[in-house]
């Protein structure tokens, strides 16, 4: 590298050519000041840039695996937190809390903190259990009956074959638990797509095409909403999903749940997506369990060998989940709400003072962790 291409670039060429027509002209190269230091000087200049641009390139390389060795220790924290025994957990905890500034830099590590909460929620580590809950047993009974009566809601005598999971939380999670496949307590159904030649309406109309783009953090948007017409609804006027249902993608993006927000109900469904009908377990327990890495490894291992991946319907009916007492889900998911609440502030919060960040993060996992500890303690 010469010295002339050096020179160029330190002299504010960007600043020059604003008019309607950007560009260098002619008129002002020709007046542009340039500063000539003797050849052996600019030879010893350029010499010394490259020395220290070799020297930048070192640095940065070195950060780069600083920040690789981060993520992967992020990452084996985390999950010895939430996988291991009771007192190998609280030495976890201690060792991240004591590293929190160094440990939590990005989004990212605010994600992975996000997933260890979800993991100690459906774990049963997050709250205490209440020996005076009605027993898990006696929800899974009212859940299975529920279901079945929906089959004759809707008029379904048979459902389709089931291909059954194994969950790895099962031998860890609190003895007085129920664990169950889906499609024991719920109905699993697919969404439609558009009729051959149709397309979205360009003008509003009272039936909206719920999508997977539309499908994001555990809810459904709605800031753009696609329409169609009252004659291609018709055409698909059974695939509908209601306020009291869940989606589950399964085309795209695989595995995400949610909710679906009270405008929505009675929309149609895309057929990359599908819902589950059930009654007596509590939705957003419900959303957890899906969404926990337990559930999302069955969905994993089901669909990593198809060249273009798609979570069948059986395998969403075969995944196999927890189910605590109703009274204890509804504390897990209150726990999960103030936690999750944390997270964002923590997350908004990145890019202000470390002292900031660390307050955050030691309320978010001294909150959390104290408590992870207790169905074994």
């Amino acid at each position: 590298m010469d010295f002339s291409f050096k020179l160029f670039h330190t002299i504010g060429l960007d600043t020059l050519g604003k008019g309607v027509k950007p560009g260098l002209s002619r008129k002002e190269a020709y007046v542009l000041p340039l500063a000539i230091p003797p050849l052996a000087e600019q030879q010893r200049i350029v010499a010394k840039v490259d020395e220290l641009m070799a020297l930048c390139d070192q640095l940065e390389a070195e950060r780069n695996q600083r920040e690789a060795h981060r993520d992967k220790l992020v990452a084996a924290s985390l999950n010895r937190i939430s996988t291991t025994t009771a007192e190998e957990a609280k030495d976890a905890a201690h060792f991240h809390l004591n590293l929190l500034p160094r440990l939590t830099t990005t989004p990212e590590h605010i994600k992975q903190l996000r997933q260890t909460i979800l993991n100690l929620a459906v774990r049963g580590r997050l709250v205490e259990q209440d020996p005076d809950d009605e027993p898990a047993g006696e929800l899974l009974k009212r859940a299975t009956a529920a279901k079945a009566l929906l089959m004759i809601e809707k008029g379904i005598k048979r459902e389709k074959d089931v291909e059954y999971s194994d969950s790895i939380d099962e031998a860890i999670a609190p003895e007085h638990w129920c664990w169950a496949h889906v499609a024991d307590v719920a109905l699993i159904q697919g969404g439609k797509r558009l009729p051959a030649g149709a397309v979205f309406s360009k003008e509003k109309t009272p039936h909206i095409y719920i999508r997977v783009t539309d499908m994001k953090d555990g809810t459904i948007r709605t800031d753009n909403p696609q329409y169609i017409t009252s004659e291609v609804q018709r055409a698909i006027a059974r695939y509908t999903i209601n306020k009291e249902d869940l989606y589950i993608t399964i085309a795209g993006t695989i595995g995400q749940v949610g909710i679906v927000p009270a405008p929505l109900d009675g929309q149609n469904l895309t057929e990359n997506a599908a819902k589950l009908v059930f009654r007596e377990i509590n939705a957003d327990f419900l959303v957890m369990a899906l969404s926990s890495e337990a559930v999302q490894l069955q969905f994993q291992d089901k669909t990593k060998q198809m060249a273009q991946p798609k979570l069948a319907l059986k395998r969403v009916a075969g995944a196999r989940i927890p189910l605590p007492p109703l009274a204890e889900q509804q504390r897990i998911v209150a726990k999960v709400d103030q936690l999750m609440g944390l997270c964002d502030q923590l997350e908004a919060q990145l890019t202000t003072t470390k002292a900031d960040s660390r307050r955050l993060l030691e309320a978010v996992l001294n909150d959390a962790l104290k408590i992870s500890i207790v169905a074994e303690g």
